[in-house]
């Protein structure tokens, strides 16, 4: 199992994806969540695309009725971040309780912790959700499309973010930089050569 990385900013709100590769097959998992609960508070967890059923209390209880053999998404968390947490870097762990296949053989697992990192500004992240994509790109369209020029005032609000280039101004750049980052991400490593924010 692998815990996704991801960056957000004190007040907002992050989703944490947790996927499975490798997948020798399972019918029944039981995961428990863990993460720094005094900077994170965990708002909803919803299945991904493996398991039929999914039961959450303290820990995440996932059953199907025939072996699943395939990889992909299990489960996501979304987390609020408080507004007071400190800037760095928090551990999410998935603690794999019990897992089982359709011949209720248990079933060894690894588990790859991920990471999220608490910063000042997520330059590209226009809409504040804690990720950069295509959302962002259609936000900052819209934001300057209702933008009055005469009184310099938006009718749309977007996080501080939107200033994709880091320069102090929300324009048109921001929404080219942003499209030339996501067409250079690599969804693989999780990075893009287009770097956001301001140029050293």
């Amino acid at each position: 199992m692998v815990v996704d990385s991801r960056r957000a900013t004190a007040g907002g709100t992050v989703s944490i994806d947790i996927y499975v590769d490798y997948n020798p097959g399972i019918t029944g998992l039981i995961i428990t969540a863990e993460y720094n609960n005094s900077a994170l508070n965990l708002v909803s967890v919803t299945n991904g695309n493996l398991m039929s059923t999914i039961t959450v209390g303290k820990n995440i209880v996932f059953n199907n009725t025939i072996n699943c053999t395939e990889s992909g998404l299990l489960v996501t968390l979304t987390f609020e971040v408080d507004e007071d947490a400190a800037l760095g870097d928090y551990e999410i762990k998935c603690i794999v309780r019990e897992c089982s296949n359709e011949s209720l053989e248990a079933v060894p697992t690894s588990v790859v912790s991920g990471t999220l990192s608490v910063i000042d500004i997520m330059y590209g992240d226009a809409d504040g959700n804690g990720a950069v994509n295509l959302n962002d790109v259609l936000l900052i369209s819209t934001y300057l499309a209702n933008y009055d020029y005469e009184t310099g005032v938006p009718s749309i609000e977007v996080s501080a973010g939107a200033d994709a280039d880091g320069n102090g101004v929300i324009n048109l750049n921001d929404a080219v930089l942003l499209c030339l980052y996501l067409a250079n991400y690599d969804y693989d490593t999780g990075s893009s050569d287009v770097i956001l924010g301001p140029v050293a």
